[in-house]
């Protein structure tokens, strides 16, 4: 293919940038603007991209800007996509375009804009056009007012309205800027009680948007707003802090993709709290009040006039937001991996076969078939089907759209979130529903097959589906190495003053419910013990049930609160208050271009002056954090910082404690990895962190980061769960059956032991490269020689 590059601009074929996750990339461009190619205004004008990826894989495209100010990545504006197979078009506002430390570029002084890819993917894209153009316009009737900070995302068409614009008033009125989603909603202005806008007609058809979207894990709260144009009340809600929680928080919470994967049509379209309105104006004007449970009653996004029933500008609107969701959101075509445990599909098989040891638990999963038509489909365990002792939890996989890596701008089709089922299953047209079983056997059942009977109904027709447990006449030991998720509180139980009580008992029912998986709560949701706030966190270490836990977010926020010393000095009492042993994280990744820290070398030292025996450990995720690792007693590493074993055994003899941390990888890093490795413990990205909407992928810097999904009923028995707890929980067991397997003394079992070796390798990256099915077999051959023995 021919790289495509505006006349009178060098080609540079190959340079080296750093990419977004801090290593270096070899960058190979496919188009180009300088200074001197550039509009001399910039004013509502867009970069357009255009051009086709090739074959079937997806390619990445990095678009990025530079102005006076850019002197490297962290000081430019990147735009990392993941683009599929096939044409595509890419309109970009060149208005808003942010670093990664938040600074706004200046359009006024861009002085570079390019678009690249690596070198070895640049045969499988090309790029036909890429040029400046004025951004599309309203119908000359309508009006369209973006409110924003002066360097934000302007919307095509719109006028930009700033917290000193005199149409826009109020006692104290701040500017938010948000990084998704669109350039109508992600900004806006907070604290606005009144907008003036001239409107020379009788009527007018109004449109706003009046939801700021929210960042991390926080969606605004607005129990109570109140909107009136010229007087006339146009939305008056009133919510109770459960209703808000149960009807704005949760209300995607069943949201299901049924066709085609359309982010604007699942998503997009519902984001910005639209309201429209048919409004009379007064004396040539609209003046439009707001008032609301301060302060994001208050709050602003968008707001469009247009003649009474001529909706153009309305169509205008939504035609330009759905283009901008489905380029700036692409989403990656691929068959599901399979999760690697036994699937039975019920109106074919007629029957599964699963193994378990005592004391254990066994997942298999259902594949209900795809049908002409949405049905309710009836789920029973027989009466009397289960030994004492036995347990069966059901889960519905989800049907939905989540980022394809935790900061990615593109894709996939998910069902990896798992919502219980209670008797009734709902199919739809053409999509097979996947019914995930987990059947747990007590310490002390005794060997034998037990038939667990499951009956379907639906329309009219009963399938019954024998599941054969055998339970196994062996005894595993006991995990070595625990594995965990870091898990906070559930955001939406701090928010409101009513419920005080249940942000603590929902993190005694999280550790307890983990553990019954055979996981560690090892980086549990802490408080900050601020002086005279230290019980409330020991309550909370204690009640993690973890004899070592890593405090995770403390020893940072109170190095922020006190100052270096007197955190130190705070640390070094409230150690003495817990019985566990308690590692303090103080760094975070430092290498990041985004990461702001302190100076780690002088806060380690000041914590070691003060209390020698304090653990500290660092997050570290870069080969640029290598000089910093003689800093801490514990090392929690990633695949970025290095996890081959040799690396961790040099580490290990370097007298350094190490975790595992962020694989994504949950099943093969809790399991073989684990085992194969010096590393002490794993935990993984995260128990509960969903950004803003949880329901929404579209809505934050990063995707919703959840274990846990948030649901408006504290402590429930059968939560909704991510798939990654149970892949983490048979890591967990897959690594009680290597130790099994390790203690075996006949030629079977060490030829056995040594094939898997073989397997694993001694570097991450051959170990990533075995699937789930690679996996099951492992565990399936080790059951075979137990089952023969």
């Amino acid at each position: 293919m021919i790289r495509f590059l505006l006349p009178g601009v060098a080609l540079v074929a190959l340079w080296i940038v750093v990419s977004a996750s801090g290593g270096a990339v070899s960058e190979g461009r496919l188009a180009a603007l300088t200074a001197e190619t550039m509009p001399e205004s910039l004013n509502n004008q867009i970069l357009l991209v255009e051009g086709r990826v090739y074959g079937e894989q997806p390619v990445l495209l990095v678009i990025r800007a530079d102005d006076a100010a850019s002197e490297g990545y962290a000081s430019r504006y990147n735009n990392e996509r993941q683009m599929p197979s096939g044409p595509f078009r890419i309109e970009l506002p060149l208005s808003g375009l942010a670093t990664p430390d938040g600074r706004v570029l200046d359009p006024a002084s861009l002085s570079f804009v390019t678009a690249f890819t690596r070198p070895e993917l640049a045969l499988n894209i090309s790029v036909r056009k890429f040029q400046i153009l004025e951004a599309p316009r309203l119908p000359d009737d309508a009006v369209g007012l973006d409110f924003g900070g002066a360097g934000s995302a302007l919307f095509s068409g719109f006028r930009r309205v700033t917290a000193t614009d005199p149409d826009a008033r109020g006692k104290v009125v701040s500017e938010i800027s948000r990084p998704q989603p669109d350039p109508l909603t992600r900004d806006g202005l907070r604290g606005v009680e009144t907008v003036t806008i001239p409107w020379p007609h009788k009527a007018a058809d109004l449109t706003l948007w009046t939801e700021d979207p929210g960042a991390w894990e926080t969606l605004p709260q607005r129990a109570e707003h109140r909107i009136s144009v010229n007087g006339k009340v146009i939305l008056d809600h009133r919510m109770s802090p459960d209703e808000w929680i149960r009807k704005r928080y949760l209300a995607s919470r069943g949201l299901e993709l049924q066709g085609e994967a359309d982010p604007w049509t699942l998503y997009g379209k519902r984001m910005g709290g639209r309201i429209t309105a048919r409004v009379e104006a007064v004396d040539g004007q609209l003046v439009i009040r707001l008032q609301g449970g301060p302060p994001w009653g208050t709050f602003l996004s968008a707001a469009l006039v247009e003649p009474v029933g001529d909706r153009r500008a309305a169509r205008f609107v939504a035609q330009e937001r759905a283009k901008w969701f489905r380029s700036a959101w692409p989403v990656l075509k691929g068959a599901r991996t399979r999760p690697g445990w036994p699937v039975a599909q019920v109106a074919i098989d007629g029957g599964m076969e699963l193994a378990v040891a005592p004391g254990t638990a066994v997942i298999g999963e259902l594949l209900l078939p795809a049908t002409g038509e949405t049905l309710d489909t009836g789920l029973f365990l027989e009466s009397g089907g289960l030994p004492e002792g036995w347990r069966v939890r059901f889960w519905s996989a989800h049907r939905r759209l989540e980022r394809s890596s935790p900061a990615a701008n593109s894709l996939v089709v998910s069902e990896r979130l798992l919502r219980p089922v209670g008797n009734i299953v709902s199919t739809h047209p053409g999509f097979s529903r996947r019914v995930v079983m987990r059947i747990s056997v007590p310490a002390g059942a005794p060997p034998g097959t037990t038939r667990v009977k499951i009956r379907l109904q639906a329309a009219g027709r009963t399938v019954h589906m024998p599941v054969f447990v055998e339970v196994l006449p062996v005894a595993l030991p006991a995990a070595q190495k625990p594995a965990g998720f870091y898990l906070d509180e559930a955001p939406h139980l701090k928010w409101f003053d009513s419920r005080p009580e249940a942000r603590s008992r929902q993190l005694r029912c999280d550790a307890e419910f983990i553990r019954s998986f055979g996981l560690t709560n090892l980086a549990p949701g802490l408080s900050t013990p601020l002086p005279g706030k230290e019980r409330e966190f020991s309550l909370d270490a204690r009640n993690s049930r973890a004899r070592t836990l890593l405090a995770y977010a403390p020893a940072k926020r109170l190095l922020a609160a006190l100052g270096p010393k007197e955190a130190a000095r705070q640390i070094a009492r409230v150690r003495k208050l817990t019985a566990q042993r308690i590692i303090w994280s103080v760094a975070d990744e430092p290498s990041n271009p985004a990461s702001v820290g302190a100076d780690l070398r002088g806060w380690v030292q000041t914590i070691k002056a003060v209390e020698p025996s304090v653990a500290v450990a660092g997050h570290l995720n870069s080969l640029h954090d290598q000089s910093l690792a003689q800093l801490f007693d514990t090392l929690i590493v990633n695949p970025g910082f290095g996890i081959d074993l040799d690396r961790l055994a040099m580490l290990r003899r370097e007298g350094r404690r190490v975790w595992i941390y962020n694989t994504w990888r949950p099943r093969l890093t809790a399991g073989l990895w684990l085992w194969r490795s010096e590393a002490e413990a794993f935990v993984q990205w995260h128990g509960r962190m969903p950004t803003a909407d949880p329901y929404n992928p579209l809505d934050g810097r990063e995707d919703d980061m959840a274990v846990f999904p948030p649901m408006a009923r504290v402590c429930s028995e059968t939560p909704d769960i991510s798939e990654d707890l149970l892949l983490m929980s048979e890591g967990v067991l897959d690594q009680r059956w290597l130790l099994w397997l390790q203690d075996q003394r006949s030629p079977e079992a060490t030829a056995l032991l040594a094939r898997i070796r073989g397997l694993a390798g001694r570097t991450w990256e051959t170990a990533r490269t075995l699937r789930a099915a690679d996996l099951a077999r492992i565990r399936a051959d080790i059951i075979s020689l137990a089952q023969r023995l």
